[in-house]
């Protein structure tokens, strides 16, 4: 009998060792089939590891991933005009604006879904509160 602390991640590391391909399909992040045996071509030194996927190979963490998840119920919760702001800041813009600014700062109002936008050259306290 399992203690309380034990979980079905405990039991797993007691199964037998894994292949290469099970190994690196994990290391790399669940990458396909199709990339994984491509990887020698882009990686010294990974010529003798066997790539072949198991014939049973079914991947827990890919078959989860791969799910679809029914959307959130739309909320009922009836708000006052400016009681819920989001807010955003955007990450620096690569080719800044005519104005030199690289970062956008919104707030989009909740209930009437007014946005506003303001332009910043620089990311810090001052530049936003000024």
């Amino acid at each position: 009998m399992r203690s309380q602390f034990e979980s079905s991640y405990t039991l797993k590391a007691n199964n037998p060792p894994m292949s290469d391909y099970q190994l690196w399909h994990l290391r790399l992040g669940h990458i396909g089939t199709n990339n994984l045996l491509k990887i020698h071509t882009f990686v010294q030194g990974m010529d003798n590891a066997n790539l072949a996927p198991p014939e049973s190979s079914v991947c827990e963490g890919c078959i989860y991933g791969k799910q679809c998840h029914k959307p959130f119920a739309e909320s009922q919760t009836s708000r006052e005009l400016m009681e819920l702001i989001h807010s955003d800041i955007i990450r620096p813009i690569r080719v800044p604006s005519i104005n030199k600014a690289r970062y956008v700062l919104t707030f989009i109002e909740h209930r009437s879904q007014y946005p506003k936008c303001y332009f910043l050259k620089y990311k810090d306290a001052q530049a936003i509160l000024a």
